[in-house]
């Protein structure tokens, strides 16, 4: 959540970073919509059922700020030496969700038909940072209505700083779905590449 943190805090994020090179956005830094509703969301899921992982003690000092104490995760639950138990569960997920996922991905994802576990495929540009800024209210509606249409539903994200926002505004939409951010811990799911190094790192641990 490092790149999350940075636009709530108002700092840019550029073309030499992680997130341009190979997630293919940036931020101009400065006040933004898409700050304003992180802080929003972070900030609102008081008392609710959740939970936010998140990366580092600096970071997690910050989001401490934010959120329940006993809400805060470590960000490796999905990635790192945790990674292959992550294949094992999106394996399970495939199997037991087949053709009833709601997927929110990027531009960059694998065409539809080879994404047949999902029900539904939501694509966003992959610079959904900056996008937002002039889409984010439309979209932010149009995921409130598609969490609303489903009930009991796993919907899976992958949409970088945009997907804390829209899984917020879905959830209060209906929590009687399951929301569930996976970064790019299921990148060579969807992408049919992988773009960490943890991906193969840590594969021999399995």
């Amino acid at each position: 959540n490092d790149g999350e943190l940075l636009i709530m805090q108002g700092k840019p994020i550029g073309k030499q970073t992680q997130a341009w090179q190979v997630d293919k956005f940036k931020f101009r830094g400065g006040n933004s919509l898409l700050g304003q509703e992180l802080t929003m969301a972070f900030q609102g899921m008081f008392g609710k059922d959740y939970y936010y992982c998140l990366l580092g003690w600096p970071g997690l000092m910050e989001y401490a700020k934010l959120i329940e104490r006993d809400k805060l995760c470590y960000s490796a639950i999905f990635a790192d030496k945790n990674y292959p138990k992550t294949v094992l569960l999106l394996k399970d997920i495939m199997e037991e969700e087949y053709g009833k996922i709601i997927l929110f991905c990027n531009n960059e994802t694998l065409p539809s038909e080879q994404l047949r576990f999902a029900d539904l495929i939501v694509r966003f540009p992959n610079n959904c940072v900056e996008w937002f800024e002039t889409h984010g209210k439309s979209s932010i509606q149009s995921a409130k209505q598609i969490a609303q249409r489903y009930q009991n539903r796993l919907f899976l994200f992958s949409v970088g700083p945009v997907s804390e926002v829209l899984i917020y505004h879905m959830y209060n939409a209906n929590p009687n779905n399951r929301y569930i951010d996976m970064g790019s811990s299921i990148d060579p799911l969807l992408k049919g590449r992988n773009t960490r190094p943890y991906h193969t790192k840590f594969q021999s641990c399995q």
